[in-house]
């Protein structure tokens, strides 16, 4: 017999797309690789309906504006890339130039002075807690 599309074995039968794919699925329904073969839907589901001519113009009519949109698309967003690919491109040649300013501005500031604290900011060595009074007292002597 002839091989039918899912969408075609759906309007002979009656049934829904999801209907035949759930019967194919639970193995009610055998599928080949083009399609299902009608002998099998009418083993499956009995007497076949007659698709309208209208039906199966509107069905190509619809895949064929689809298609068309989709043509028409494809120029539109290859365009698109590539204008991201250019802004791309020019985000990491102005980072690359903003990298090298700052190393440039970095290069001429000064060098921080060095931190020498003075005897004033110097603290004194604080005492241990269980030192012993003779313990202070040579401290005492030998730091002055």
């Amino acid at each position: 017999m002839t091989i039918v599309s899912l969408k075609d074995a759906g309007l002979l039968t009656g049934k829904g797309s999801s209907t035949i794919y759930r019967h194919i699925k639970a193995g009610k329904l055998s599928k080949t690789g083009d399609g299902i073969d009608t002998s099998e839907l009418m083993r499956v589901y009995g007497a076949l309906k007659d698709i309208k001519d209208s039906e199966k113009s509107d069905n190509y009519q619809n895949e064929k504006k689809n298609n068309l949109f989709e043509n028409e698309k494809l120029p539109v967003l290859e365009r698109e890339i590539e204008l991201l690919r250019e802004t791309v491109a020019e985000l990491r040649a102005d980072k690359i130039e903003l990298y090298t300013t700052i190393k440039f501005y970095q290069q001429m500031l000064p060098a921080p002075p060095p931190n020498q604290p003075t005897q004033e900011q110097t603290p004194a060595p604080a005492a241990p807690r269980n030192e012993t009074l003779t313990q202070r007292i040579v401290r005492k002597l030998l730091l002055g």
